[in-house]
C-alpha cells in the first residue's frame, strides 16, 4: 500500500479501514483525498457521505450522496444514506422518499436475481446478473423522474357548480365496465375486494375505498396520477389509454366524496 499511497484507489482502501475501525475523521480525509485525484468515484463520493454522517454533518453528507448518485442512479446504498441525512437535517418526507427508493431498487434487484437463480439458464455470472439488472432498475427510475404526469392544462379538476355534474359522471364511470369498471377490481365500492397476488407474490387486496384511507398520497394529483397510469407490481391498470382527462377528474371527484355519507347525499350518490 505504501508504495501506491498516492493512487486513489489506494487512498479509497485506506479510507474504507479507516472508517470501519471508527476513525471517520481520518476517513473523511483520504476519501476526500481520492476524490481530488479523481472526483468521477461514485463509491467514494457515498463513503465520504457516510464518513460525514458519523462526524455529524449531515448537510455536507448529503452533498456527497448526491453527488455518488448523479455519477452512478444504481448506487443503492447512496439512497439509504441520502436518508438519514435528510432525516438529521429535518426533512422526513424527502428522507422518507430516499428509503423508499432504496427498498424499492434493492427489492426488485433481489426479485429478478431470484427468478434468474430458478430459471433453467443459470450460465451467467452472478454478479454479472445483479449488476445488470441493477443498471435497468436505476434507468427506469431515472426515466419515471423525468416523465411526471402533468394533465391537460386546459382541463382542470372541476369545482363549484360544475362539481355535481363531475361526481356523478365519475359515479357513472366507477360502475360501468364499459367505462372504467373499477368497481370489478374495487367490489361494493372496496368493501367486497378479493385478495389477489400482486407482481412480487404478495397477497394484496384492491383498496376498500369508502374508508378514506390511502396508500399514495390524497391530493386530487395523487389519484389522478394513480387512474392516469396505474400502480405498477399490483393489479390496478392503468386508464389513460380509455379516459379523457376530464373524465379522469371526473373519477378523482367522485372517488374523494366517496367515504362521507352527508357529501354521497349532497350530491345524489347512493352506493348502499
Amino acid at each position: 500500500m505504501r508504495a501506491h499511497a498516492g493512487h486513489p484507489d489506494t487512498l479509497l482502501l485506506l479510507g474504507v479501514i479507516e472508517l470501519q475501525s471508527g476513525r471517520a475523521a481520518q476517513a473523511a480525509g483520504s476519501f476526500g483525498r481520492s476524490l481530488h485525484i479523481n472526483p468521477s468515484q461514485p463509491i467514494a463520493q457515498a463513503l465520504l457521505g457516510d464518513a460525514l454522517m458519523d462526524l455529524n454533518r449531515p448537510e455536507e453528507a448529503l452533498e456527497g450522496y448526491d453527488r455518488g448518485l448523479r455519477l452512478s442512479p444504481d448506487l443503492v446504498p447512496a439512497h439509504f444514506g441520502r436518508g438519514n441525512a435528510l432525516l438529521d437535517l429535518g426533512r422526513p418526507l424527502e428522507a422518507l422518499a430516499s428509503y423508499v427508493t432504496h427498498l424499492s431498487m434493492r427489492g426488485q434487484v433481489e426479485y429478478n436475481v431470484m427468478k434468474d437463480l430458478l430459471s433453467a439458464d443459470r450460465g451467467a455470472d452472478l454478479m454479472e446478473r445483479v449488476n445488470g439488472h441493477l443498471e435497468a432498475i436505476a434507468r427506469w427510475w431515472k426515466e419515471a423522474e423525468a416523465s411526471i404526469i402533468r394533465p391537460d392544462p386546459n382541463v382542470l379538476l372541476p369545482t363549484g357548480d360544475k362539481r355535481t355534474e363531475s361526481v356523478r359522471n365519475g359515479f357513472r364511470l366507477f360502475r360501468d365496465q364499459s367505462a372504467a369498471g373499477c368497481i370489478g377490481c374495487h367490489k361494493d365500492y372496496g368493501r367486497e375486494s378479493t385478495y389477489f397476488y400482486d407482481a412480487w407474490g404478495t397477497i394484496g387486496r384492491p383498496t376498500d375505498l369508502t374508508l378514506g384511507v390511502y396508500r399514495g398520497g390524497r391530493r386530487p394529483i395523487d389519484f389522478f396520477w394513480r387512474i392516469h397510469s396505474g400502480v405498477n407490481g399490483s393489479n390496478m391498470p392503468l386508464f389513460s389509454n380509455v379516459l379523457s382527462t376530464k373524465d379522469i377528474w371526473d373519477l378523482v371527484n367522485f372517488v374523494q366524496i366517496l367515504p362521507y355519507p352527508k357529501m354521497r347525499q349532497q350530491f345524489g350518490v347512493e352506493i348502499d
